[in-house]
């Protein structure tokens, strides 16, 4: 199991190591919480451990310290305390918190808590320390615990899954894994938590509590890895630097590759001759077709109908070019921010093959002054800037703020907190519907457009939008995905969780850098947001949808970019 930092071992009190006995496992999540089972607690404790102190004492068996493996105190918390009982969805079971007396050395690794893959190709990993019972009667520990590989089975009922041992590996889960936290290596996270096991050993068979529950039972502000501990030391532990990093890199990678293979912009049959390229039976044309979103299914047909003029498949033209001029104008943001040599022949390529899907666009890109036409004077209608989009209206006034007339700096003010005639229609309406979903009147389909909204004002000082933010703060901590939207929309999927996670963060981070001027309670909770929204990207596998892999480049660079405003530096 590559870095294991996060694993402890419930130890007896007193017992400055992981020998000879080790009750149960459990794993840090946060600078201070420590998930295991409720009967491991019990087996330390007493079934009555309520009526004491509830201490405990854990060990870090791969944290090592001049004295050997790190050891901490910690409290059981009364309050996240849930005892063993039939599983249920909305109410965890065997699942206790452990609180650390002290915030964890940066040494020791936050594991990063992902909902459970349940594809027949992933291989898991959980660690502990086999319990038996000597001829004297003594239960004493197997001396350097034992890593256990195999499958997840499927889900069980409850929130739970089963785990099923590799034949072909010689130990298995059994007394004293109990608390181990199930590892997906592919993820570098961890998807459940082992809460029983088969007593027969022919058997191999383990269940564990999925992510789900072990969330809920955390609550949400304590899912957060180390956001405060990370703001009140200024340093971020090396290893989660490298892995953020790490992670970046992975996806400037695939983006090369698809840099390499866009084809060369044929003016002369427009938008005809790139979807014939795109739609070609050629492995390059493949990769591209799964980069657009075009899937892998055999399109040729419907393409063969659109260009014979049959009017039942016309619309698409409209559809497919805005597929593709999304996922190019998403691309080429990412790449104005990439160094590398190839990113700069790529961005041109890329503007290139937007001006061939230009004359199909369905929707107009507004500028400042056409919605000021439209909120003030009445004098065109809105339908002509609307795409298929969640909160199509509101996305439609904030895509104006992108136009290329807006100046890049905060317009000036005449009186404070009202801004200038040139933006002022476009940031009424947007406050408006703020307002609107506070009241209950409107909804936001995708939580990050709240996040979007709030930040225009913000970064352009208006002042009326910062006693928004603690609205949006709070209302929209948690992404809320448009997956229901999807349907009817050219690029259904591009609303996953991973672009409204990315561009959350994304938000969140400008608002931080464009005023300093925030109340510390609300600064602080962005500072929980942005290190949640970040654990998710990094628990995130890389897509093979260029829209989705560019976007979430852009939250992981923006990660990197809050580090260096915030003057966060590098651990030792």
């Amino acid at each position: 199991m590559p870095d294991s930092k996060e694993i402890c071992a419930i130890v007896p009190a007193g017992q400055q190591s992981y020998q000879p006995l080790v009750y149960g496992m459990g794993f840090l999540v946060n600078d201070k919480d420590i998930l295991t089972c409720a009967h491991v607690i019990e087996a330390v404790l007493g079934i009555d451990w309520l009526k004491g102190s509830g201490s405990v004492q854990v060990c870090f068996p791969f944290s090592e310290t001049a004295q050997g493996a790190l050891v901490l105190q910690g409290q059981v918390d009364r309050k996240r305390w849930y005892p063993k009982g039939t599983p249920m969805k909305a109410k965890p079971t065997d699942i206790a918190v452990i609180v650390l007396e002290e915030v964890a050395p940066a040494s020791v690794k936050r594991a990063t808590l992902l909902d459970p893959s349940f594809e027949s190709n992933v291989t898991v990993k959980i660690y502990g320390f086999a319990g038996k019972t000597t001829p004297e009667g003594r239960i004493v520990s197997q001396p350097t615990g034992l890593h256990v590989e195999g499958k997840i089975m499927g889900e069980l009922p409850g929130g739970r899954a089963q785990f099923q041992g590799l034949w072909t590996v010689g130990t298995y889960v059994q007394r004293g894994y109990s608390g181990a936290g199930v590892y997906d290596p592919q993820r570098d996270s961890i998807v459940g938590m082992v809460v029983r096991a088969s007593t027969d050993e022919d058997e191999r068979i383990a269940e564990f509590i999925g992510a789900p529950s072990l969330r809920q039972a955390l609550g949400p502000a304590a899912a957060t890895t180390g956001a405060l501990s990370i703001q009140l030391t200024h340093a971020i532990p090396r290893w989660l630097y490298h892995q953020i990093v790490g992670k970046k890199m992975e996806i400037e990678t695939y983006l090369k590759t698809i840099a390499d293979i866009l084809p060369e912009p044929d003016l002369d049959r427009g938008l005809s001759g790139l979807l014939d390229t795109i739609l070609s039976n050629n492995p390059g044309p493949a990769r591209l077709r799964l980069a657009f979103g075009f899937g892998t299914e055999d399109l040729r047909g419907i393409f063969n109908l659109m260009k014979s003029g049959s009017p039942a498949v016309q619309s698409l033209w409209g559809k497919w070019a805005q597929r593709i001029d999304q996922s190019l104008w998403r691309f080429t943001s990412t790449l104005a921010y990439v160094s590398e040599p190839w990113a700069k022949t790529s961005y041109q390529r890329a503007l290139e093959l937007q001006t061939v899907c230009g004359p199909y666009l369905p929707a107009k890109q507004p500028t400042l002054k056409d919605i000021e036409a439209v909120l003030d004077h009445g004098s065109r209608s809105m339908s002509a800037f609307i795409e298929y989009t969640p909160d199509a209206e509101l996305y439609a006034v904030m895509r104006a703020f992108r136009s290329p007339d807006e100046q890049p700096e905060p317009p000036k003010t005449d009186v404070v907190g009202k801004p200038e005639s040139k933006s002022a229609p476009a940031l009424n309406f947007i406050l408006n519907y703020l307002d609107a979903i506070e009241k209950g009147t409107k909804q936001i389909d995708d939580s990050s457009n709240a996040w979007w909204a709030v930040r225009l004002g913000i970064c352009r000082n208006d002042h009326r939008f910062s006693e928004r933010l603690a609205l949006v703060a709070e209302k929209f901590a948690e992404p809320r995905v448009p997956q229901e939207l999807a349907a009817n929309n050219p690029m259904p999927e591009i609303y996953k969780p991973v672009s409204t996670i990315s561009y959350t963060l994304s938000n969140a981070q400008a608002i931080l850098e464009c005023n300093r001027g925030i109340a510390e309670d609300i600064r602080n909770r962005l500072h929980e947001v942005i290190a949640r929204m970040r654990e998710r990207l990094l628990a995130t596998p890389v897509s093979r949808n260029l829209y989705l892999a560019s976007v979430h480049q852009e939250g992981l660079r923006n990660y990197l970019d809050y580090l260096s405003d915030q003057g966060i530096a590098i651990a030792p």
